[in-house]
């Protein structure tokens, strides 16, 4: 069953003027003359007279109420029926467009047709040239937030490589302290502990280059 307040867009308590409003802007935009002919045009204008017709006369208004509402009461809800308008109301509109679209270009001069391609190409042009540049852009951010981790990861092992060369420090000092008391020991037992300070320097040494090694290569890594 059509839905005559659909073809018209009105709402189903649209006065008379507002049906006469409706009918003689429809009919002018859809007459077969001002659209060459076209079969669709003709159809929709075939339909905008026929609901006219019937929602004009009063008597033939009222009888048409009565048949649209017991032909969705018992099987959809207004939800469902406001979801079926809408989509046949999309569908007609991209219908319309196309329709349009193709009397438009049908008419166009070679010159025109050129002209439009030729924008729709700067267009698509310029559109390409701006998600380059969001790229781009993005690439940037994410390379430049890499590089500040990296940085910070740098502060943060040299702030480890100096708490150690403060340890190995201090590791000196008491070995010098030691020896400085040990100073008035016999000659045996100082070159004793000498040695211990030099072989404790070189193994400390020896910790402090394989912790640098390390970080280092953890640094490559990431």
């Amino acid at each position: 069953m059509k839905n005559y307040y659909y073809i018209l867009g009105l709402e189903k308590n649209a006065s008379i003027n507002e049906i006469k409003s409706a009918y003689r802007k429809l009919s002018v935009k859809f007459h077969p003359d001002k659209n060459n002919g076209d079969a669709f045009f003709e159809s929709r204008f075939k339909d905008i007279n026929e609901a006219y017709e019937v929602l004009f006369d009063s008597e033939k208004r009222r009888t048409y109420d009565i048949k649209l509402s017991l032909n969705f009461s018992e099987k959809t809800n207004e939800k469902e029926i406001k979801d079926v308008e809408d989509k046949l109301r999309k569908d007609f509109e991209e219908k319309l467009k196309q329709k349009e679209e193709e009397i438009r270009r049908k008419y166009q001069t070679p010159e025109q047709r050129a002209k439009e391609e030729f924008e729709n190409k700067r267009k698509l042009k310029e559109q390409q040239e701006i998600n380059e540049k969001k790229n781009l852009v993005s690439e940037l951010n994410t390379k430049t937030i890499s590089l500040r981790e990296k940085k910070d990861k740098l502060l943060k092992a040299q702030g480890e490589i100096s708490n150690i060369k403060s340890e190995i420090s201090l590791i000196e000092h008491r070995i010098i302290e030691i020896n400085s008391i040990l100073g008035n020991k016999s000659e045996p037992k100082l070159k004793e502990y000498e040695g211990m300070g030099l072989y404790t320097s070189i193994l400390v040494s020896i910790i402090l280059l394989l912790v640098i090694i390390a970080i280092c290569v953890q640094l490559s890594y990431e």
